[in-house]
């Protein structure tokens, strides 16, 4: 219900080992040779510290884009299908400021992001009010057939955030798609995850939480798994696909909880979209895990409040308002001749915040730059 207000390549290679010789040659062990193994080991668990290091520096400059050529038009209608989610709210702020920027009007429709039917409704309910572009985040394409006619019978820009179809074979424009920010994303997390691991003298066995009805989760997961073996040959993950209904009413916590009784030596709950983690801390706190550490990306006020406060170990911060800018500027360079698929494959600036780093919880941390004298400068409006 909608109301008004978001070619494989395998390598294989034989070798022929004439083991008794090579051990009474070299008069190895099994125990040398497990020391190799750790020593290998330790050494990945140190390159993820090194990494870190650079990963904790908040960028401070954007991409050179190129400025419009000629006028942006006024008065556009835009429309944000918003999730009704804290992430939706403050992508929104972004979409806001640069609408306003230009002139644009912003309109704000809610879908339940549990049902992707009601996103597609929520686009051509947003078209027939006049929309000459519609903003949305992460949703399975093949769900919005109809909305996708509608706009291209009228001309509609759509332009999806954090979607999870390839570009080249979307009908969208795209800001932060995960097929060009899950492996940069993935590799934050997992240096963060690893290191921590590294400090107190343990091993990273991580439960990674994702849903059925968010796959663009799944594609980011993977390859967080992947950079985690990357760093850590010893470390595990294990996926588990969390109940629809829990993450999108902050009853998350009942999937980690079921998790974390089923195998006792996970140490560590990775969600990669930070407001499914709702009511997981204090959840598994009064369940007794109290020794489960939380990491994720893309984390709400409310997640970096419980950072400070020692309830979770690191997230990996991108600055939602900036994907409300980029979005509007993607639109913008549509109206104008320009190229709309500027950011489609582009990998947007992010960081990793740990318990010290310096940061006001209320407010999600964005680049330290302003955005509005930046695409003022690129849409040549004063």
């Amino acid at each position: 219900m909608l109301r008004s207000k978001f070619a494989r390549m395998a390598v294989c290679v034989v070798v022929a080992v004439w083991v008794a010789t090579a051990v009474l040659a070299t008069g190895a062990s099994h125990g040398d040779a497990t020391k190799a193994k750790a020593s290998a080991s330790a050494g990945k668990e140190a390159d993820a510290a090194r990494d870190l290091k650079k990963f904790l520096k908040r960028p401070t400059k954007l991409p050179d884009w190129p400025a419009i050529t000629g006028t942006v038009p006024r008065n556009q209608t835009v429309y944000f299908m918003s999730g009704g989610d804290p992430t939706s709210d403050i992508i929104s702020q972004g979409l806001k400021s640069a609408t306003n920027t230009l002139g644009w009007e912003l309109r704000t429709l809610v879908y339940q992001p549990a049902d992707p039917s009601s996103l597609n409704s929520g686009i051509l309910s947003a078209i027939d009010g006049g929309a000459n572009a519609v903003v949305f985040t992460t949703a399975p394409e093949a769900a919005l057939t109809e909305a996708i006619a509608a706009a291209n019978a009228r001309n509609v820009f759509l332009v999806q955030i954090g979607g999870d179809t390839r570009p080249d074979q979307s009908a969208f424009l795209h800001v932060d798609n995960v097929h060009s920010t899950a492996s940069r994303w993935a590799q934050m997390l997992a240096a963060a995850t690893v290191a921590d691991a590294k400090k107190k003298g343990e091993t990273a066995n991580v439960a990674v939480f994702q849903t059925s009805v968010l796959p663009s989760l799944g594609i980011i997961n993977e390859q967080y798994q992947g950079e985690l073996k990357r760093y850590c040959s010893k470390c595990t993950s294990d996926v588990i696909d969390a109940n629809v209904g829990n993450v999108f009413t902050g009853q998350t916590s009942k999937d980690a909880v079921s998790a974390l009784q089923r195998d006792q030596n996970l140490n560590y709950l990775e969600f990669t979209l930070g407001f499914i983690s709702v009511g997981v801390r204090p959840g598994v706190n009064s369940a007794g895990f109290t020794d489960a550490r939380i990491v994720g990306m893309l984390p709400t006020p409310a997640q970096l409040e419980e950072l400070k406060n020692g309830g979770s170990s690191a997230w990996v911060v991108v600055p939602n308002r900036l994907d409300g800018w980029m979005a509007i500027d993607a639109v913008a360079r549509g109206l104008t001749g320009g190229d709309p698929k500027i950011h489609n494959n582009e990998v947007e600036p992010a960081w990793v915040l740990q318990r010290n780093s310096k940061f006001v919880p209320s407010t999600l941390p964005e680049l330290p730059i302003r955005y509005s004298k930046v695409f003022k400068n690129l849409w040549n409006v004063d």
